[in-house]
C-alpha cells in the first residue's frame, strides 16, 4: 500500500512539475509578447513623434510660405510700374544717378535722359 501511495505521490508530483513547467513556459512567451508590444508601442510612438515635428514643419513653412505671398501681393499692389510712373510723371531718379549726371554733365538740364535700371520705383502712396 505504500509503494501506492508513493507512485500515487511521484504521479502527481510528476504532474505538478510538467504543469509547472508549461505554466513557466506559458509565462515566458507571455514576457516575451509583452517586451514585443511594448517595443511596438515605443516605435509607435517614436514615429507619431517624428510625424507630428514634419508636419508642425510643414505648418510652419506653410505659414510662412503665404505670408511671403501676401507681403509680395502687397508690394505688387503698391508698386507702380516703370511705364505707370512715366505717365503721371513720377519717375524719380536715385540719388546715385543724379549725382554722377551731375558729376559727368554738371546739371540735371535734360531731366528725359536716363537707363533703364538707373530710377527708383515710387510707391503709389508716396
Amino acid at each position: 500500500m505504500r509503494i501506492r501511495k508513493e507512485n500515487l505521490l511521484n504521479a502527481m508530483m510528476s504532474e505538478v512539475t510538467k504543469d509547472h513547467i508549461r505554466l513557466r513556459m506559458a509565462y515566458k512567451k507571455l514576457a516575451a509578447e509583452n517586451i514585443r508590444l511594448k517595443n511596438e508601442l515605443e516605435l509607435s510612438e517614436s514615429l507619431n513623434e517624428i510625424k507630428d515635428n514634419e508636419l508642425e514643419n510643414l505648418r510652419e513653412e506653410l505659414f510662412e510660405t503665404k505670408e511671403r505671398i501676401y507681403k509680395l501681393e502687397l508690394i505688387k499692389d503698391r508698386v507702380m510700374t516703370v511705364e505707370d510712373m512715366e505717365e503721371v510723371g513720377q519717375l524719380e531718379f536715385s540719388d546715385e544717378l543724379i549725382n554722377a549726371y551731375k558729376e559727368e554733365y554738371g546739371s540735371l538740364d535734360n531731366e528725359n535722359t536716363y537707363n533703364d535700371g538707373d530710377y527708383k520705383k515710387l510707391s503709389k502712396y508716396n
